[in-house]
């Protein structure tokens, strides 16, 4: 401790106020900034030590696919935007969030470690905030750090950060990091509009970036009673850690959470407009399972902190929920445990409160709400276990003092533990480097997991070992025989193998057990197309759009067939639905197709090079836009286009009779002479002996000028 510091010890403790009191300011002297700085320093060492390895990962099979859509891939525009603000996001609605992933997509396209590494720099960010936070509340630096640097490596963090998804839990960690210091500078003037704002604030933000935090007034009840003492009923003096902040009763406390309830009752009014009925592709438990099961979840949780192994993304369940026996269990536990911090309040506040924060904060995600397709999982633990961990810290460090432990020996039991679970960390971060290391571990470590054989075979299918998937996703089925995901897997291998028949029965099926399974009526009209079935292909992909309205592929696939039946106003109007939908390249060049043939070249033009621009790869793009192009006159613009074709697919004689055409009209008629000379030899050579003999004519004719326009 500095003189300083010391010196404003022994003169509170001379004016009769609790010594621990001066503790809680936040660091001013120099020394304490030094150590504050330090431990920061240390914090994004430890986060660096462990997920700097993530920013080679892969982008996984595991709802990162449908969070990193055709939308979020376009960046930061208008129309994300306002999606971000007025719809749901794969069944949630976090704005900030979503906007964040534009973010990344603006910033690294298709680099996922760029996506990664933002996770682990958020996740950093909110240990260093939260250690500031603790050292405000608490005014104890030393076991603040050590408590921010489990919370920051403990195993059951790999999930939150090493999975693009998770920017939800990342991004709301900082902004509930920085509601409790915003909290804890509140506590010391209550008065103070502007830090109330910045409660607001924070509050707000944490909520838009996953509604987890909803339960967070209530929370911060179990704060006022400790470590800030604001309670007027809170423990006694001597096991505060705050004495300097003006206590209140227990209504005034209420009150003053009731603008935080607010902004968490307009959050769950908005979610609830602007997600709407959520599709899983396995289905929710009935309540009274679920009811049951969220006992399980406080019991399993509370092992997992103290015991992180075997940790998986998914734990499968049992459709009738967990045994009588299994409740009865976790019951007993989690009634121990409650009647152990009530009893033990006044001795032991910071095991009260930690288990209240616990109890409170998990209520979102027990199972009382379906939430997802899980009853249990790690990241649910990223905001719930942080008062854990405060309690276990001060209650060792506590035990330490009373048992006269040098300070030396703690810190190096401290650094210890934090290296212990940095590389546990490590270890469990390392399984989501890739969808098929992830799942392959996930059924090492659980058994009878449908979910995962399922995704794992998706994994192999797209890795061109269809025996490998099939054999996967009929142990998926022998588990669960309505397993949506590996029926699905199981009807597009039989696509694969032309065996479109029979993959129509297992989509049939598929749907007819959720009528609302979204991609199960989209690859039922993919099958009927093949097999001749346009109606029918129709109807499933209008299904599609109903359940989905942004569903771009879907809306790409009906413009088609509305181009192929002349309907060229619905035609434009399902391919505007379908680019807006994310649908990228195709839906543009759709909508370029049905505005060509519409007559409207110059919307036609402006449409194709947006499928240039999205895909440049796609030759047809360009050579569509080319031949536009030509028709209005842009000759110039034209040949880039068609040299563009050319040099992406220099085997299409195609390509080279219209870069021919073009240059012919120019003038350049040694080099249309070549383009036209290449052409006749790929067409004859292919056997196309009419166009051949065609070309050799305007060979022929090249002497005078020519009218003719290039064809797409």
């Amino acid at each position: 401790m500095s003189r300083s510091a010391a010196a404003r010890r022994r003169l509170l403790v001379a004016q009769g106020r609790p010594p621990a009191a001066a503790a809680a300011k936040a660091p001013r002297d120099v020394d304490d900034i030094v150590s504050f700085w330090s431990g920061v320093v240390l914090l994004v060492a430890l986060v660096a030590a462990v997920f700097w390895q993530t920013g080679s990962f892969e982008i996984l099979n595991f709802d990162d696919d449908q969070y990193i859509d055709g939308v979020v891939l376009q960046g930061l525009t208008w129309n994300g935007f306002v999606r971000a603000w007025t719809e749901g996001h794969v069944g949630q609605w976090h704005p900030l969030t979503t906007l964040s992933f534009m973010l990344d997509a603006q910033l690294f396209g298709r680099w996922w470690g760029g996506y990664h590494l933002h996770n682990a720099l958020l996740h950093a960010a909110a240990a260093c905030v939260l250690f500031a936070a603790l050292t405000r509340l608490t005014g104890s630096m030393s076991r603040s750090l050590v408590a921010a640097g489990i919370f920051a490596i403990h195993p059951l963090r790999a999930e939150s950060v090493a999975w693009i998804t998770e920017r939800k839990d990342v991004l709301s960690g900082l902004f509930l990091a920085i509601s409790l210091w915003a909290y804890a500078w509140y506590a010391e003037k209550p008065e103070s509009w502007k830090r109330y704002g910045l409660l607001l604030a924070s509050f707000a933000g944490g909520l838009m970036s996953k509604t987890i935090l909803v339960t967070l007034p209530v929370a911060l009840l179990f704060l006022d009673w400790w470590p800030l003492g604001r309670l007027a009923i809170g423990p006694e003096p001597e096991r505060r850690s705050r004495g300097d902040v003006p206590q209140r009763s227990l209504s005034a406390l209420v009150i003053e959470k009731l603008p935080l309830l607010v902004i968490a009752a307009a959050v769950a009014v908005a979610t609830y407009l602007s997600v709407g009925d959520v599709v899983r592709p396995i289905n929710t438990l009935p309540f009274p399972t679920r009811a049951m099961s969220s006992v399980v979840a406080y019991g399993s949780y509370l092992l997992q902190f103290f015991w992180p192994v075997g940790l998986a993304p998914h734990y499968p369940y049992s459709a009738v929920g967990p045994t009588p026996g299994q409740a009865a269990v976790a019951g007993l536990l989690v009634a121990a445990v409650s009647a152990a911090a009530w009893l033990g309040r006044q001795r032991w506040p910071a095991f009260a409160t930690g288990w209240g924060w616990y109890l409170v904060t998990l209520l979102p995600v027990v199972g009382f709400v379906p939430g997802g397709i899980q009853l249990i999982a790690d990241r649910y633990t990223y905001v719930s276990q942080i008062w854990l961990v405060v309690a276990l810290v001060w209650f060792l460090a506590d035990l330490a003092e009373r048992m006269r432990i040098s300070k030396t020996v703690s810190l190096a039991v401290a650094a210890a533990l934090l290296l212990v679970l940095t590389f546990g960390c490590w270890w469990q971060t390392r399984h989501w480097r890739s969808s098929e290391s992830l799942w392959r571990y996930t059924l090492a470590v659980t058994g009878d997991n449908a979910y995962a054989h399922a995704n794992l075979a998706s994994v192999l299918s797209q890795q061109g070992d269809p025996v490998g998937a099939a054999e996967q996703n009929r142990k998926a089925l022998a588990l669960e025989s309505d397993n949506l995901i590996a029926l699905s897997n199981l009807a597009t291998l039989y696509v694969d193998s032309g065996k479109a028949g029979e993959a129509v029965k297992l989509y049939e099926r598929s749907v007819g057990l959720n009528p609302k399974f979204l991609y199960g009526w989209f690859n039922l009209g993919n099958a009927y197309q093949k097999l001749g079935r346009t109606n029918d292909a129709e109807r499933a992909w209008t299904r599609a759009t109903e359940l989905e309205p942004r569903m771009g592929a879907a809306w790409n696939n009906l413009a088609g067939l509305a181009i192929d039946r002349g309907d060229l106003e619905a035609a434009v109007a399902m391919a505007t639905k379908a680019e807006a939908g994310g649908g990228g390249s195709a839906a543009a060049m759709t909508l370029g197709r049905a505005l060509d043939a519409a007559g409207r070249l110059d919307e036609a033009a402006a449409a194709y090079r947006r499928a240039v621009d999205g895909d440049p790869r796609a030759a047809v793009a360009a050579n569509n836009l080319g031949s536009v192009l030509e028709r209005i006159g842009r000759l110039e613009e034209a040949v880039g286009a068609f040299r563009r074709a050319v040099r992406l697919d220099p085997a299409s004689p195609v390509f080279e009779y219209n870069l021919g055409v073009v240059l012919a009209r120019q003038g350049n008629r040694v080099e249309a002479s070549a383009c036209f000379t290449r052409a006749e030899e790929r067409f004859r050579a292919a056997g196309n002996t009419s166009m051949a003999d065609a070309i050799a004519e305007r060979l022929k004719s090249l002497d005078g000028p020519s009218e003719e326009s290039a064809e797409p």
